[in-house]
Order: C-alpha cells, then structure tokens, then sequence
C-alpha cells in the first residue's frame, strides 16, 4: 500500500508509492521527445515558418509516410538491413538531418527568409529524420513484453506533451536552444540504447520473417478516419494541437493507470472497449455542436475521439510488438507499414474532407448528415474485429491465423515470455519448453540425461513459480495439448 495509518492520520509511504510508479528506460522516452520536435516544427508550428503553406503538415506526413515505406522495402528485399538499430550511421544521420532542418528553420525567420524551396527542403530532412528516429525506437517493442511496449509509448507520450505544452510558451531565442538540444537528447538515448544491444538482442531483431499485417491495420485505418474527419468538420475555438495533445495525455494517463493497478494481469480487452466506446460516444457532442451550434460541444467531440483513437492506437502498437515479440516477424518491417498506414489514412482522411468542403462545394450539413452512419458503421466493423481478440494469435486478433508459422516456434516464442516474466533458470526453461509440448518427465528426463526424480523436482518448482498445480493447467496456459498428446 502507498499510505498507512499512524495514530489516527494517514501518513503517506513514500517508498511503497515510488515503488509502484513504473520505471522507463530512457531509450524509450525518446519516441515522446521526437514526436515533440515534430509537434512543434511542422505537425502544429509554434512559429510562422516563412515560404510554407497551410498545409506543410500534409507534406511532413507525406515525406514520413513515403520513409517508411522505402524503410519497409529495403527491411523486405535488401538483406542485413534490418535492424535499423544496428546500423551505425542510423542515429547520427538522423540527427545530422534534424539538427540542419532546425537550423534552417529558425534561421529563417530571425532574418525573414521567404524562399519556398529552402523551407520545403528543410521539411524533407525533418521528415526524414523524424521517420528514422521514430523507427528506431520502435524496433525495440519488438523484444520487450507487449504490456511493456505500451508502457514504454505511453510515458513516452505523457512526457512529450506536457514538454510541449512548456515549449509552447517560451519566446523564440529559448525556443531554439530547446528545439537544437531536443534531437541531440533523442541521438543520445538512441545511441545509448543501440550500443547496449547484445549479440542475441541484435539477432533476434534481424529475423528474416515477414508476413503483411493487414488485419490490424483495419480498424485503426477506420477509427484514424473518423477522428480526422470528424475533427474536420466541427467548429473549434481552441487550437487542434490543444485537442490533439489532450487527446494523447487521456490515453497515456488510462494505460498507465491500468498497468499501475493491475500490472502484468492488465486486460487488453479492456482498452478497445473503452476506445471504441469513447469514439461511439464522441458523436453525441458532434450531433449538438454541428446542428445546434453549440462550440464546446464540438470541443468534448474532438476531445473524446482524440483520446479513443490514441487508446486504440496503444493496442495496436501491444499486438505489433507481439506479432514481432512472440512469433518472430521483422520489427522494422511491421513498424514501417503501421506507422506509415495510420498516417497515410489520416492525411488522406483530413485532405479529402477539405477537397469535399472547399472544391467540390459539397454542402457541409450533407456532410454533416452522412458522417454519423458512416462512423456508427467504422466503429462497428471495429468492435465485431476487436471482439476476437486474443494476445496469442499472430495477428492478435483471432481470424486467418497464417498457417506457415510452425506450432514449435509459437511454444518457443511463449515459453520465453514464461521465463522472463517469472524468472526461471535456463535449466527450468528447457523443462518448460518439453513440458509445453506435451512430454512426461521420463522423456524429459532421458533427453537431458538427468535422473526422473530431478525433473519432477524442476517442475514442482517451474509450477510454483507460474502459480498452477497440474500438467493440465500448463496445457492450458498455451493453448491446449499438441496434437497427439494426452494431457
């Protein structure tokens, strides 16, 4: 407990609430601070960068986008490529590219430069550098605990936007030392975090498996429609990043608090329910703000589907993380094309919306009138996937399994999860792994050339620590007993 009760007061433990506050690699903070650099450059300026249109930020998604899908194809095709996080020149060129385009930037604006083509060129090297930078990290979720994965995003998140609300508000000589510190800080983590990387680590994210992840991509394509769109077609009187931002800190606050009350035994299920829910209920707001004109009903809107979409998005990225954790499959390869899809979607989604309002005059209470089914439609298709949802299947959603994943490699991939969850040692996880695939302890026992009696020994411990009683229990901890086994 984090307080006990001392002569009639509550006298607070700081110990015990320290304890229970999750602790983060820094490595991992560093996907919050380039999402901050991003945030603040480009996605929601805090400075009018001279020579760039209103819609530069669809050209820094476009440029991300378009990086990961080469950084996908060079994963695919180009062998020893991935990882990413064992190339040495991976960290300082995307700093290299950052730190130019900063400079470029704020230079810029100090002596009013308003040449478009050095401004475009300045969002090229942004965008390339944020897609590697954000690549980087993320092909560490591929070796951790999906919970963990989330976690680690979710802090990352909370960190970043409160930074940026701080950054927001400092004049412009502070703000360029803060923007020219920041990608130096994230180099440093990344470097840190790849050096750090063992000979095991670096194999394990070099796996040459690849498969398209196209099932996930669905319903956070359908809800990073909706968001968008609906965010298009309200009336704002705060700043979309303020949304935005607010949106982002709900999700990471949910996430982290869930983890913090219930740790390892957190339901995912739990996350899409309340996402899909929250994006269902942000249409009741849209209804009042769009026909009775009432602004701070659009404002709980954009808000409510703002922090349902970056809730699904967290799950996503647990299933991704575990498509890669437990059955092997290419981080950089699973993490070009999420990243890339989410941002084509939304940025097709937000310059759609504008064509249909701005060119094609297509009235916006026809619009207005046509997005409530549409979306009541997306959430459906949404909840119907979400609803076989299961963390052990290879897309983590329980439809189309691919079949060329071997049953051994899924035993494998979990038993080590088993191991380092519950801190076995390598002779208990080699009993583990023959044990899940169905074998008595005479067998074990005659394979390892250790006596029948050590081996039930090794597994009355491996039980303890798991906390079953029974072979059976362990058959159905993964998922029932191999084909041809008696359990």
């Amino acid at each position: 407990m984090g307080w006990q009760r001392e002569r009639g007061a509550v006298r607070i433990d700081v110990e015990s609430v320290w304890d229970a506050i999750p602790k983060v690699p820094l490595r991992f903070l560093g996907w919050g601070l380039v999402s901050v650099w991003s945030n603040v450059m480009y996605l929601y300026p805090s400075v009018a960068l001279p020579g760039l249109p209103d819609d530069a930020r669809v050209g820094f998604d476009l440029v991300l986008v378009l990086t990961m899908v080469l950084m996908a194809v060079a994963a695919r095709f180009r062998r020893g490529f991935a990882p990413l996080a064992a190339r040495r020149w991976a960290t300082p060129a995307a700093l290299l590219l950052l730190l130019i385009s900063t400079q470029i930037d704020f230079l810029a604006v100090w002596f009013h430069i308003p040449s478009s083509a050095l401004m475009w060129l300045s969002l090229l090297l942004g965008g390339v550098g944020t897609a590697c930078m954000m690549l980087l990290t993320s092909e560490f979720f591929g070796f951790i605990h999906p919970k963990r994965a989330i976690l680690y995003m979710a802090s990352g998140w909370l960190a970043g936007a409160v930074l940026t609300v701080f950054l927001r508000a400092l004049p412009l000589p502070h703000l360029w030392a803060c923007m020219t510190a920041l990608p130096i800080v994230v180099a440093l983590c990344s470097w840190r975090s790849c050096k750090s990387l063992s000979a095991s680590e670096r194999s394990f994210m070099a796996s040459r498996r690849f498969s398209f992840p196209w099932l996930p991509l669905v319903p956070i394509a359908l809800c990073a429609i909706v968001k968008r769109c609906l965010s298009a077609l309200v009336f704002l009187e705060v700043s979309t990043e303020t949304v935005n931002d607010l949106g982002m800190m709900a999700a990471a606050v949910v996430v982290l608090a869930g983890l913090m009350r219930y740790g390892g035994d957190l339901n995912m299920r739990s996350l899409w329910k309340l996402g899909v829910g929250l994006m269902s209920l942000s249409l009741a707001p849209f209804a009042m703000a769009v026909f009775g004109g009432q602004a701070i009903a659009g404002f709980i809107a954009a808000s409510l589907s703002s922090a349902a979409y970056y809730l699904l998005f967290l799950l996503m990225t647990a299933i991704f993380a575990n498509i890669s954790y437990r059955w092997g499959v290419c981080a950089l390869w699973l993490f070009s094309i999420e990243h890339a899809s989410h941002l084509a979607v939304g940025t097709g989604a937000t310059a759609g919306m504008e064509q249909l309002i701005t060119v094609a005059k297509v009235p916006l209470a026809f619009l207005d009138v046509a997005f409530v089914p549409v979306a009541l439609a997306s959430m459906v298709v949404v909840s119907q996937l979400f609803r076989r949802f299961s963390p052990d299947s290879l897309w983590g959603l329980a439809i189309d399994d691919d079949t060329s994943f071997s049953e051994s490699e899924r035993l494998r991939r979990l038993c080590e999860e088993l191991i380092h969850e519950h801190g076995l040692t390598r002779r208990e996880g080699e009993i583990l792994f023959m044990s899940m695939q169905g074998k008595r302890p005479a067998t074990i026992a005659e394979e390892l050339f250790i006596e029948v009696s050590t081996t039930r020994t090794h597994i009355k411990h491996i039980y303890t620590k798991l906390g079953i009683h029974s072979r059976k229990e362990l058959l159905d901890m993964v998922g029932g007993a191999p084909a041809g086994v008696d359990s």
